[in-house]
């Protein structure tokens, strides 16, 4: 048998490991968006790929390719037909914006011209913060056209995230048995629990969050079109993609929504636009309050429930590291970094860790992301809906 390695040299091994794995992502940091892209893939379609697999017998590499197949046409196939209904719907959006634009800077300019009596000069202060915004966002928009520009880029990009997510999907329960074997044995418990505890984080925060898009972008759609808000299908199909930007995204999806209706009025309420904009707010703040109080804590469960402004710090930092991909995963890395923490702070004070569920790390019921809870979320929602239609007023 070889010597044995001293503490410190087993220490100066796993410091220089720990060196050349940060120089490796350094270098290989392009490829981690489209990973990250290929494990949610992964994780979204793995229940697929089983039930697949145990109602046909196939094989596991043919029910990981007819499912990433069906995904990949879906992808094709939801933007072809959605497009041309989406492109009329914006084509009539008809506000002036640049005599808004107008209107509000003579105002602004205005109130503070009253204000200091004159001695501020407003206009070139409005001016000089214009053309200075106008140089941030610059960039900002000149990456954005060539982003969209380089079709055949993001193409290879989508092509390479799945085929990452079929090896991943194929395999996965190989490596996940392959890491526990590497885990000594005195710390494989304390492995279950974390990954059992993190699992059920990311699992109730992207299954949960496809139904609260799909909820919430559905709701906001047909109450806009009742209302009669124009481009009804387009508020609808924003305020589904702000859904994964938790607190602030649909806030930014009400913005259109009450300018259009403050600037373009209801198509049939006899009501002033003013007024008919102050509607369209409160029925967006009602989805919100029906969303946060109700919907979330029976679909997505407790577990990814941190507070407002952590994920407000969270989105904006994930937004500077890894743009949009950043912002929608901020929350679920926030809250498997909290459960890590609370890990190693239970250790570093010699106390049991708090990772199991029965600790109060995670609240809500524990199937809170499964199929089967979603459906029985729905069918209590709507029930709930019939009774208090169907209730009369008493005497």
């Amino acid at each position: 048998m070889s010597q044995p390695w001293s503490d410190t040299t087993k220490r100066s091994v796993v410091i220089a490991l720990a060196l050349i794995g940060a120089l490796a992502l350094l270098q290989l940091r392009a490829l981690i968006p489209p990973v990250a892209v290929a494990g949610i893939i992964s994780y979204a379609l793995f229940p697929l790929v089983d039930s697949l697999q145990a109602r046909t017998r196939l094989p596991r590499s043919l029910a990981v390719l007819m499912v990433d197949l069906l995904a990949l046409v879906v992808v094709a196939i939801i933007p072809a037909v959605a497009a041309p209904t989406l492109m009329a719907q914006i084509r009539q959006i008809d506000v002036d914006f640049d005599g808004l634009a107008d209107e509000v800077l003579m105002r602004v300019t205005q109130v503070l011209s009253d204000a200091s009596g004159g001695s501020i000069d407003a206009t070139g202060m409005l001016e000089s913060a214009g053309t200075s915004l106008t140089e941030l966002l610059s960039p900002l928009i000149t990456g954005s056209v060539f982003l969209l520009l380089d079709l055949a880029s993001i193409l290879l990009w989508v092509v390479f995230a799945f085929a990452v997510s079929f090896y991943l999907m194929r395999d996965w329960h190989r490596i996940t048995g392959y890491l526990h074997t590497v885990v000594p044995p005195g710390y494989r418990e304390d492995y279950a629990q974390i990954t059992a505890e993190i699992g059920r984080i990311w699992q109730a925060f992207f299954r949960g969050q496809v139904l609260l898009s799909l909820v919430v972008g559905v709701a906001v759609a047909i109450l806009m079109r009742l209302v009669g808000v124009r481009n009804a299908l387009v508020l609808g199909l924003l305020a589904g993609l702000l859904e994964v930007v938790p607190n602030v995204g649909p806030v930014v999806a009400a913005i259109p929504a009450v300018t259009l209706a403050l600037f373009q009025g209801s198509t049939w309420l006899p009501i002033p636009p003013f007024w008919f904009a102050v509607l369209v707010a409160g029925i967006y703040t009602a989805v919100q309050q029906v969303e946060n109080n109700y919907l979330v804590p029976r679909i997505i469960g407790g577990s990814v429930r941190l507070h407002p402004l952590v994920v407000l710090v969270g989105a904006i930092s994930g937004a500077r590291m890894a743009g949009v991909l950043g912002i929608f995963m901020a929350a679920p890395v926030l809250a498997s970094a909290r459960v890590l923490l609370s890990f190693i702070y239970a250790k570093l004070l010699d106390v049991e860790p708090a990772v199991k569920r029965s600790a109060g790390l995670t609240e809500g019921p524990q199937d809170g992301a499964s199929p089967r809870a979603w459906r029985n979320t729905l069918v209590v929602t709507w029930r709930r809906v019939i009774t208090v239609t169907r209730r009369r007023p008493e005497g």
